[in-house]
């Protein structure tokens, strides 16, 4: 099967997900959250669970539980 796109038609693609993704988390109540290594990092930083977004750094009592689970 021959693909018929360009790398202009991806690029528009991805910008307009990439707009998707950012109303989506602007709307999101961030309620529930989870904790993970920065890819290629030691850094450790708190996420949304319902739209993956970036919320912050874990306070320490947060830190501590997330690697007593380790």
């Amino acid at each position: 099967m021959e693909n018929n796109k360009t790398v202009f038609d991806i690029e528009r693609e991805i910008k307009i997900l990439s707009e998707e993704k950012k109303d989506i988390q602007s709307k999101c109540k961030h309620k529930s959250r989870y904790i993970k290594f920065v890819n290629g990092t030691s850094t450790l930083k708190q996420f949304c669970s319902e739209c993956n977004k970036e919320i912050g750094y874990p306070s320490k009592d947060e830190l501590d539980n997330f690697l007593s689970q380790k």
